[in-house]
């Protein structure tokens, strides 16, 4: 900093107008003040610099001239990210930079021995602090983050970089006169494809490179370049025809693990849901629940390998032939490895009843996707309330996580869907009543005497004590009968209360089943419920 230490007061007012539109994160950077004593001088006011006060006189401009086309006058829309991407300096500094770097005497660039890396570098140092704009939906407005970089000295110099690496020029085989005419065609493995123009390839890297830091919950100048350096090494990779590793986020609701949760389970790992997953998450994709800790929800990260194969424009699929297959992740898998994360948890978590964690959003980390690609499948969750992990509920979680991978449980998988339907997904408690009874049958049932050998081989199995099984036995013989009536319309249908009691009553018992099944008695897993039912009771 130079010029003048003089001390100015700066009322809060001043700076909540500024935060309001602008964002503490981003008003941080700009001012180069630590975001802490950003927070204090809008909740309390108090000095700055002469200096920084000018600057902060000069944002009144900037919002002004943002407002006089829009309605809200409280926080910035996505249609003013145009207007200030384009608000680039005679030497071409964009605005932000340009108030800190004249407020902070900034280290001299970084120089690598990279080209491409020394260009991406300068465009991300400029490209930064958009990204610390607030936003609605981060997906949708990502690609107005970057600034509008046609045009420039330094995205001609990127262009040249790129064409003239050995790697990264595979991506563009046939050159055109400029970077607008200089486009491909690509197929990845991940099953997404299109076309690629050599001038907007740099933002999409950009953009893609910002979601690659905000997965490992990092938001740092510093921690941009590295990420803009990994996404780099990984197309150089895919473009030499080799396998890249690349992470997909799983997003699960309805249960909040502690902060620094990791479990390593089916070749993964589950943990608690940072902010910097939430960042790179579409808004319908986060949890809706929250209670005093914060967002109920937690991610599955695991990897799936990414290839590239690069085509010219107008060339026909068809033409691909079997190099290797053009989706290469296998869906399936990886939604039964969630189901079996939420089989896991709602038999950890308990025994009033099972905990209900459903997928309602998933991230693909695809280099060449615009940054990214995500979905969002919501359910519902019923039998229980979104709850707060225990440390000891980690632990819990950990050891189930464990039974469950290890066992052949193919023979239940109806049941497992079933109990898993009726914990997550079902909103009337009558439907989830159906289902538990469903899977005790797969777990248990006869084509003769179905209701007798499902309720002997659950008092069986979940009591010790012959009294206690006695009244097990009777309870579950009602309960199906009572099923068997609803199904039948044999009676009226239960009043809201009694199915929730109902359904929780026999979710109670199948938890507790298959407690015993995947810890204690993991050999009856593999028999078919018939020998299941004979060897559970004859015992």
């Amino acid at each position: 900093m130079s010029e003048t230490n003089d001390l100015v007061t700066v009322v809060p007012e001043k700076l909540q107008q500024h935060a309001n539109f602008l964002g503490e994160p981003l008003l941080s950077y700009i001012l180069n003040l630590p975001e802490q004593e950003i927070k204090a001088l809008i909740k309390e006011g108090g000095e700055v610099d002469a200096k920084r006060l000018v600057y902060i006189d000069q944002l009144d401009q900037v919002m002004d001239q943002v407002k006089k086309n829009r309605i809200n006058d409280q926080a910035i829309h996505f249609a003013d990210y145009a207007y200030l991407s384009n608000l680039q300096l005679a030497n071409e500094s964009y605005l932000f930079n340009a108030i800190r770097n004249d407020l902070y005497d900034s280290p001299a660039p970084q120089q690598f021995d990279d080209p491409v890396l020394e260009c991406f570098a300068e465009l991300g140092a400029e490209s930064y602090p958009y990204f610390l704009l607030p936003k609605d939906n981060r997906f949708s407005e990502l690609d107005l983050c970057i600034p509008y970089f046609i045009g420039t000295k330094i995205l001609s110099r990127t262009e040249d970089a790129i064409l003239l690496d050995p790697d990264l020029s595979n991506i563009f085989p046939t050159v055109g006169s400029n970077g607008m005419e200089t486009v491909s065609r690509y197929h990845s493995s991940t099953g997404h494809g299109g076309s690629l123009q050599l001038c907007t390839f740099p933002s999409m890297l950009l953009k893609n490179a910002y979601g690659w830091m905000r997965s490992q919950n990092l938001n740092n100048l510093d921690a941009y370049i590295s990420a803009i350096s990994d996404v780099l090494d990984m197309l150089r990779q895919a473009a030499r025809g080799e396998a890249v590793k690349i992470p997909i986020i799983y997003c699960f609701e309805g249960i909040r693990l502690p902060e620094g949760t990791k479990i390593n389970a089916f070749n993964g790992i589950i943990s608690n849901l940072s902010n910097g997953i939430l960042d790179i998450l579409p808004q319908h994709g986060h949890p809706t629940s929250h209670n005093s800790d914060g967002v109920m929800g937690f991610v599955f990260v695991s990897e799936i390998e990414f290839r590239l194969h690069i085509t010219q424009p107008g060339d026909s699929a068809h033409d691909l032939g079997d190099l290797w297959p053009i989706k290469m992740i296998d869906l399936n898998a990886l939604h039964q490895i969630t189901e079996k994360i939420s089989l896991s948890i709602a038999l950890a978590i308990g025994p009033d009843a099972p905990a209900a964690a459903s997928v309602i959003s998933t991230y693909i980390s695809d280099p060449l996707n615009g940054g990214h690609s995500s979905s969002c499948i919501r359910m519902m969750q019923t039998a229980t309330n979104p709850i707060t992990a225990t440390v000891d509920d980690c632990q819990r979680i950990q050891e189930w996580c464990k039974f469950v991978e290890n066992a052949d449980d193919q023979k239940i998988d109806m049941a497992n869907r079933r109990f898993l339907s009726a914990v997550t997904k079902r909103d009337d408690p009558i439907d989830g009543f159906v289902d538990s009874i469903i899977a005790m049958e797969n777990l248990f049932g006869e084509r003769t005497a179905i209701a007798l050998s499902v309720a002997a081989s659950v008092s069986k199995l979940v009591e010790t004590d012959a009294e206690r099984r006695k009244e097990v036995f009777e309870e579950v013989k009602k309960l199906y009968s009572r099923r068997s009536d609803i199904i039948h319309g044999k009676k009226q249908a239960p009043s809201h209360e009694d199915a929730v009691i109902f359904r929780d009553k026999s979710l109670g018992f199948v938890a507790e089943c298959l407690r015993r099944l995947y810890r204690d008695d993991v050999e009856l897993l593999q028999l078919s419920a018939n020998d299941r039912a004979k060897a559970i009771i004859l015992n």
